[in-house]
């Protein structure tokens, strides 16, 4: 094989075997042109060469190289500097896809950058970003850093139970745990390892792969943490932290979530601390116990037990804070909010101190800017509250929540904001054949998913005509009948909702099509699902419902408590929206009762924050 960048004088650039037909020239230099030819040899010399081919090189993409995870302090500045490199004289700017606002990227000389962040209360949380490097030539390339955020008056330690392990911070202890076991020296949340140990006392005897992910990572944990954990349907269970400092307080938190609709109840306990948490459907809550004082030896003993009717005991984390005994009272987080109607949000936030008054120990304050200038209501709770519903709104108002702790005249700092916007109108739709049809304002299909068909008018929440449509594009299987029941209607949906559903096989794709909306509206699409045992057995039914890219997960199997929602969804050129069913992996079918359609103003709404 021989080579020329002048097309007249040429090297030889390799000898290679007898019958060799190709050849690829890894010595190329980027945007430079070469011309080759081929020729047979053998001991009598060198034959005819071939046909000349000339040919350009291409460029390179540019290569990240030092960039590393990111772990930053409310209130500081934190860096993480990196190089970007590709063929010289090339012009490489880095970007962050999905930015969060609280992060930047900048040139700082040569191939040097820098990823900076500067978090506040309202930023605590996991993130994972994708940076993407790009040259003047229009090559590409990505790479990824994890960023963890957390509160500057505290020290935390992560540890992750289950099956799977996940980023640092986080400690992966997977497995089962037998009783005795440890592990040592746990890395706090700049990765750092510490004195710190965590011993099982007792054992656990299985594992749940089914925890609930919420699909954008917006949980409490990120839903790697939230998929998968310990289990067990014993006597209750004790857990002790070593190595640590008498003259520090500590908040030990506890996660677990379950992906069904069974009740799953656990009360944790540590002295005269005690706090209770359902994994049920649970993505966005954690168990508090606080102002935790070791003992002589260093030590705190956590007492997990199951509650009224659970049958299992759920854990996925737990994480331990500590701060000084000086420090005032550590302010609420992980403040979630979400419409449950036109006039009604619920809330919910992890009490982070065991300070507060108890008459008006949790102050919640609702505003509809985010400067918390206009409209302001304060609504007092009484102490250890970690979840209320805010009752008498108005529908199509966007309004903001903070919410802090009060102990007498002293207040501790807010937790993170949160906006969710009431709906403007609601639209409920009942996927039924044979059954029942559900009472007003739901609209019923009375319909077989085995054919395609269309309702153009469907009623909103007081019985007009919303414009609203429905057309099934992708049939599902027929009708499934044996949705929970609760014999009173108190589900989160009325029983003949519940009871009727249309069917999916293993990763089969069913579609309705929404028709007929509004191009200046936003819309939030509610899915939910049921199966029960009275006429079924337990299995993991997983749905996996996508609009535009976005995806939520519910698992059936005994629901009655839970609809999963994507939001902030606009409408295609035509006025529709595409709504996708199917199945996760790992389920064996999916149930689908039906959907709820919010539609709220752009102007008023915009985004909201997470579904």
């Amino acid at each position: 094989m021989y080579r020329s960048v002048d097309g007249t004088t040429y090297e030889l650039l390799a000898t290679l075997n007898a019958n060799t037909n190709a050849y690829t020239d890894l010595t190329s230099s980027a945007l430079t042109s070469y011309y080759y030819y081929v020729a047979g040899s053998n001991a009598s010399g060198v034959g005819e060469k071939s046909n000349i081919v000339r040919i350009k090189a291409g460029n390179h993409a540019p290569a990240f190289s030092g960039l590393a995870n990111l772990y930053a302090k409310t209130g500081q500045t934190a860096n993480e500097d990196f190089v970007v490199t590709d063929d010289a004289g090339d012009a490489v700017t880095v970007t962050i896809e999905n930015k969060p606002a609280f992060v930047n990227v900048t040139h700082v000389s040569g191939n040097n950058f820098r990823l900076t962040a500067n978090a506040t209360q309202d930023n605590v949380g996991w993130y994972t970003l994708t940076l993407v490097a790009t040259d003047n030539y229009g090559q590409s390339t990505s790479a990824i850093a994890n960023i963890t955020v957390a509160d500057n008056k505290t020290k935390s330690v992560f540890i992750k139970l289950g099956t799977q392990a996940v980023a640092a911070p986080w400690n992966n202890w997977t497995g089962t745990r037998a009783a005795g076991s440890v592990i040592s020296n746990l890395k706090d949340e700049n990765n750092i390892p510490t004195a710190i140990s965590l011993t099982s006392l007792t054992a656990w005897s299985g594992m749940n792969t089914l925890g609930h992910n919420t699909g954008n990572n917006s949980g409490v944990v990120p839903d790697a943490v939230l998929d998968n954990g310990i289990a067990d349907n014993g006597a209750s269970k004790q857990f002790r932290f070593s190595g640590l400092n008498q003259a520090m307080r500590y908040n030990v938190s506890f996660v677990g979530s379950m992906n069904e609709g069974l009740v799953a109840t656990a009360q944790y306990t540590s002295g005269t601390e005690s706090a209770i948490l359902d994994a049920r459907y649970n993505t966005n809550k954690r168990a508090n116990l606080n102002g935790l004082v070791p003992d002589v030896n260093g030590q705190i003993v956590v007492t997990i037990t199951r509650t009224g009717a659970s049958a299992m005991n759920y854990l996925n984390a737990i994480i331990l804070e500590e701060y000084t005994a000086a420090t005032p009272m550590l302010n609420p987080s992980g403040l979630y909010a979400e419409a449950v109607d036109r006039n009604r949000i619920a809330l919910s936030w992890v009490d982070r101190t065991n300070g507060e008054s108890a008459s008006g120990g949790y102050q919640i304050q609702r505003a509809t800017d985010s400067l918390f200038t206009q409209s302001v209501a304060y609504l007092s709770l009484a102490a250890n509250t970690t979840s209320y519903t805010n009752a008498g709104l108005v529908p199509n108002v966007k309004y903001w929540y903070r919410v802090r702790a009060k102990n007498g005249s002293t207040y501790s700092a807010f937790s993170n904001k949160f906006t969710v916007v009431t709906p403007a109108s609601i639209v409920y739709v009942d996927f039924n054949t044979t059954l029942s049809n559900a009472a007003a304002p739901w609209n019923s299909l009375q319909s077989s998913s085995l054919a395609p068909f269309e309702i153009p008018a469907l009623k909103n929440q007081s019985g007009a005509n919303s414009n609203i449509g429905i057309r099934l594009e992708k049939v599902f299987n027929g009708e499934f009948t044996a949705g929970v029941k609760t014999g009173n209607n108190s589900g989160v949906v009325p029983d003949n909702v519940l009871a009727s559903n249309y069917w999916l096989d293993n990763l089969q794709l069913g579609q309705f099509r929404l028709t007929g909306l509004n191009h200046s509206r936003r819309y939030r699409v509610g899915f939910i699902g049921s199966s029960s045992s009275v006429g079924w057995m337990k299995g993991n039914y997983t749905g996996a419902y996508s609009i535009n890219g976005k995806t939520v997960y519910l698992n059936s199997w005994m629901n009655s408590s839970k609809v999963v929602y994507i939001s902030d969804v606009v409408p295609n050129a035509a006025g529709e929206i595409l709504l996708n069913f199917s199945t996760t992996a790992a389920a064996q079918w999916s149930f689908n009762s039906g959907i709820i359609i919010h539609e709220y103003s752009d102007a008023v709404g915009g985004s909201i924050l997470f579904p």
